[in-house]
């Protein structure tokens, strides 16, 4: 019977935004793979990373950077030499949906080719508290600047995500226009610009 283990770091950090901008950051500084972003129903995401013990450990590292630069509570986690369990397995587990935030809590790569670097245009997230912050502010980003909508996301305890691409210069306008509008009528988690998105992104991101 064949066994895989895994070195396998673990980001458990409050909201969708920042745990995407950890996945990016960390694929390209510490050469990991993310092999799943699983969403608990509420407020909080986990990043599940996998390479050598080394790459794993810089990506705790850059995880709590991000994390703190956010204002993200976040807990980091290293395990070397993990082996999942076949019959009930925790990091290959599968894909479920949540009647609570009508979605699924997993988002995994896409296996749609090979990944060929940083070749995406700016992706822009903005995450709320609430449904109407984020139909505003995707309303106001539309507007103030020629960017298109990537998708929307929610991850439970009425946490929205909202996603924009387009060049940075107008991404960057887009955002500041959905921040305003949403701290008028909700409440505002995240606002954050991936200048330049490594292409790994795309296979996590809404087709």
């Amino acid at each position: 019977m064949t066994r895989t283990r895994y070195n396998l770091a673990m980001i458990d950090v409050v909201g969708l935004s920042p745990a995407l901008v950890i996945a990016d950051q960390a694929i390209k500084g510490a050469q990991v793979k993310i092999i799943d972003i699983e969403g608990d129903a509420g407020e909080r995401c986990v990043v599940k990373m996998v390479g050598d013990a080394a790459h794993c450990q810089r990506a705790v590292e850059i995880a709590r950077q991000i994390s703190s630069h956010m204002h993200a509570e976040c807990t980091a986690t290293l395990l070397l030499h993990y082996e999942d369990n076949e019959n009930v397995p925790m990091i290959n587990s599968p894909q479920e949906y949540s009647p609570i935030s009508q979605g699924y809590l997993h988002m995994r790569p896409r296996d749609d080719g090979e990944t060929k670097g940083n070749t995406m245009q700016a992706l822009g997230l903005l995450e709320t508290k609430g449904l109407t912050g984020v139909i505003e502010g995707a309303d106001a980003m539309l507007k103030a600047a020629n960017v298109e909508l990537v998708g929307k996301e929610k991850i439970g305890a009425a946490h929205v995500t909202v996603m924009v691409r387009g060049d940075v210069a107008a991404v960057t306008a887009a955002l500041d226009a959905g921040q305003a509008a949403v701290e008028k009528v909700g409440t505002l988690v995240a606002a954050h610009v991936i200048a330049r998105p490594h292409e790994a992104m795309a296979k996590l991101l809404p087709e």
